[in-house]
């Protein structure tokens, strides 16, 4: 998160968005969701305010850095919508092996175009023939279920034919616990419902 000799600007913006309050441990941790109460309402009021107001330049600043930078980041495009940001999201949930791609297929089920649901399905293609490569394939199911019924279409039976890619996804990981497609979507739900929460605060001063 942070290194010997970042620029000053970096350093700025690190602390705003992401180290400030420790948000990105309680993003991480997903005990945001758990909050209640005036806790919740403090967190959601000021993750809105910080996805509204963000610069183009500071967001580009997070996505380009570290794991925690692009969590947090991913949420605040999820949180206000920031479509710009979808060709980049996009680029860091095909590269391999990154940490926070679940956060992106979340901003991605937010977003909630097409657009969005087809890159979800490239990750889902590229992902799940490889169990041993690391990634979010539940979430970006669970995302990708989301959207399909959302927009009345069907693009995840392919992957949940009987002996299909998502059952020897999950048979290819003994040591992980599986989840069936109705968990994915509920836990991805719950995440995109509170993004929505916190939208409702843009706005509206932090108290």
């Amino acid at each position: 998160m942070g290194y010997a000799y970042d620029p000053p600007e970096h350093v700025r913006v690190v602390w705003r968005y992401v180290r400030r309050g420790r948000r990105y441990s309680k993003i991480g941790g997903g005990r945001f969701l758990a909050m209640q109460g005036r806790e919740r309402r403090r967190f959601a009021r000021r993750l809105a305010r910080d996805a509204h107001k963000i610069t183009p330049r500071s967001m580009d600043i997070l996505l380009s850095r570290g794991w925690r930078e692009r969590m947090v980041a991913a949420w605040l495009v999820a949180v206000a919508r920031r479509s710009e940001f979808r060709e980049r999201l996009a680029e860091l949930l095909l590269t391999p092996d990154d940490y926070s791609a679940n956060n992106y297929c979340l901003a991605l089920a937010r977003l909630g175009t097409p657009a969005d649901a087809d890159i979800l399905v490239s990750y889902l293609a590229r992902s799940l023939p490889c169990p041993d490569l690391y990634s979010h394939a539940d979430t970006a199911l669970g995302a990708l279920l989301l959207l399909d019924a959302e927009h009345g279409v069907d693009r995840t039976s392919g992957f949940l034919v009987p002996n299909g890619p998502w059952q020897k996804w999950n048979e290819g990981r003994p040591h992980v616990p599986s989840y069936s497609p109705e968990e994915c979507r509920e836990d991805a739900a719950l995440a995109c419902a509170y993004a929505a929460e916190s939208a409702t605060y843009i706005r509206r001063p932090d108290k």
